[in-house]
């Protein structure tokens, strides 16, 4: 990453985040302002991964990913991706539910944390804004809108009914993408 692009007045990382979607936060916030991410194919990444999102892992990563999408997503785009979001939020509360009393409170906690928030995640949101060379079809365009149903705990018998679904539902973030 070049050195302006990370300095204090783009923003660097935002303390908010401490961790989980920091990374996704500052590379939007770069392409927004007209940067490009290159990435080199043949690259290999290796991450063991295990969903596990208890105690306060559940609530960063929850706040978070809808921290991103305030500062970052224009209102109309928020609206259009509304089904998404909202069969996403679903899937999130059943499993906070299947996993108990903590996971319930972690979540909910998340959304206060959000709307207690909300005038200064407007504050940010006007200066992420400002920075913006690109529009949202461009920052959504390389996206990958799949949902990890296998991590939610979707038992497999389920998932066949659910797939057609969701890709009913994320239909306009591919249309929004794409145009």
């Amino acid at each position: 990453m070049r050195r302006e692009v990370y300095r204090p007045e783009s923003g660097g990382f935002d303390e908010h985040f401490q961790m989980y979607y920091e990374d996704l936060d500052l590379s939007w916030r770069a392409r927004l302002a007209g940067y490009d991410i290159v990435y080199v194919p043949k690259s290999v990444v290796y991450h063991k991964y295990n969903l596990s999102l208890s105690g306060q892992k559940l609530f960063r990563v929850e706040r978070n990913r809808y921290l991103v999408l305030m500062k970052h997503l224009r209102v109309q785009t928020l609206l259009l991706l509304l089904p998404a979001l909202l069969l996403t939020e679903l899937l999130v509360w059943v499993w906070a539910a299947n996993s108990g009393m903590k996971s319930l409170r972690k979540k909910a906690n998340s959304w206060m944390w959000l709307v207690s928030h909300r005038n200064s995640i407007n504050e940010t949101s006007r200066s992420v804004q400002a920075l913006r060379e690109r529009s949202d079809q461009e920052l959504l365009a390389d996206m990958d809108v799949g949902l990890p149903l296998d991590q939610l705990g979707v038992p497999k018998p389920i998932r066949p009914v659910l797939d057609p679904l969701i890709r009913l539902v994320y239909r306009p973030w591919h249309w929004l993408a794409t145009r």
